[in-house]
């Protein structure tokens, strides 16, 4: 192969490829469908025609009601990259393509996360406690069988990869062909597994040490259970039917089952590349350079690709640091004695009203006369009352029954010359 042949920076890995050429498929059928013959496509040039992109996407929007998903900007990347390294285009045709592309994933309608939305169910503490100790339950359980089965066995599997995924954190690829020789090495109750870049989809090298308890149960099941489950030994910790390693989707659903039926929501494998560092991130806000080297990411890519489920504790921690600088400048005082109210005549409730001067509320019988010249009121500073008559005074005291109805019943303009 030429060193410095046309194509992408560096190879594909194979699970890439396999997209990618889906992708092309999706493309090639809705041209048949638009009403090309299948024989016209005949390589990748054809397909990846600025005419023949618009088309195929075209088709899509049109069929998703006039707008664009993810995975409509999948597509449209994998046509912007075969057209740009692969298909013999002009430079006029590549930018036509790149610039589709682009139009497309400006115009993604954006969906809910989620990732996001699975990850505040660990807000709750109950939920993380009882997701971090149902794989050891489901594991004594299939212990305590004398002669298990190799249905047993399975159930401890899958219990077993849950656990060991949460402290592993590996991509589902990797952790699926895990091979007991190749990546395993035990250092006393230490397990350390070691993936080398080449083998990962970032070519980040891979170095993960299981705490004892959980090296405990990979021991155990190879001991006892793996070979129930590949009848024979076996190199590979997920052994399959034909003699390799278990397919990704395969353990993806098994995973999927055993974590609803255990804590009635449903976990895909990738998603445990979050639970950690969300656990984690809820407990020590900000640390990503932590995460980083435990997920071995690129530097940059912790912040925007596995955070954000931890902003409320974010928050709490940021309050918290306020909150002891406020304690610390505002010592506690000593409580003051209340002041003592003074006893209200007994009135009926039935006839409380809301009481003439300085606008407040009091009941009958504790209200005082106004001063000289003073203009009372009732209710509402702007809505005034004439000074109280001869006539009131003679009827009764200050705060009556009458003189309420009599202020109500004062017309406008006499309330006009409060």
């Amino acid at each position: 192969m030429e060193f410095f042949a046309d194509g992408p920076p560096r190879s594909l890995a194979e699970s890439t490829i396999n997209t990618r050429r889906n992708h092309l498929r999706c493309a090639a059928s809705t041209l048949v469908h638009r009403g090309i013959a299948v024989e016209d496509i005949v390589d990748l040039t054809f397909l990846c025609r600025p005419e023949n992109v618009e088309s195929a996407l075209q088709f899509y929007i049109d069929r998703n009601g006039n707008t664009a998903n993810e995975y409509l900007g999948q597509i449209a990347y994998s046509l912007r990259t075969v057209a740009l390294y692969h298909a013999k285009l002009t430079p006029d045709e590549q930018k036509r393509v790149v610039w589709l592309y682009k139009r497309v994933v400006a115009r993604i309608i954006d969906v809910p996360d989620r990732d996001l939305a699975l990850l505040r169910w660990f807000d709750d503490e109950d939920n993380v406690l009882r997701f971090m100790a149902f794989p050891t339950e489901q594991m004594d359980v299939v212990d305590a069988i004398n002669n298990p089965t190799r249905a047993d066995a399975l159930r401890y599997q899958w219990a077993m990869a849950v656990e060991l995924l949460t402290f592993a954190e590996v991509r589902i690829e990797n952790f699926t062909t895990l091979h007991l020789e190749k990546h395993f090495t035990w250092h006393d109750d230490v397990l350390i597994i070691a993936i080398e870049r080449s083998e990962v989809k970032n070519r980040q090298d891979i170095k993960s040490e299981i705490p004892g308890p959980v090296a405990a149960h990979v021991s155990d099941y190879l001991e006892r259970y793996q070979p129930l489950i590949a009848g024979g030994p076996s190199s590979w910790l997920f052994p399959g039917r034909n003699g390799g390693p278990k397919s990704a989707n395969t353990l993806r659903f098994q995973m999927e089952r055993t974590t609803f039926e255990a804590v009635g929501i449903a976990l895909h494998p990738h998603i445990f590349r979050k639970i950690g560092p969300k656990i984690f991130l809820d407990r020590r806000p900000g640390q990503y350079d932590v995460v980083s080297r435990k997920l071995a990411n690129k530097p940059g890519t912790t912040f925007s690709n596995y955070t954000g489920a931890e902003t409320a504790a974010a928050l709490r921690h940021f309050d918290a640091v306020l909150l002891d600088l406020y304690e610390e400048a505002n010592p506690p005082r000593s409580s003051k004695p209340k002041r003592k109210r003074r006893k209200l005549s007994s009135v009926p409730a039935s006839q409380s009203i809301l009481r003439i001067g300085h606008n407040r509320t009091r009941r009958l019988g504790s209200w005082r006369q106004p001063k000289p010249g003073y203009s009372a009121r009732v209710g509402s500073p702007r809505i005034g009352a004439p000074r109280p008559s001869a006539r009131f005074k003679r009827a009764t005291a200050y705060g009556s029954v009458a003189w309420h109805a009599m202020a109500v019943s004062t017309p406008q303009k006499h309330r006009a010359n409060g």
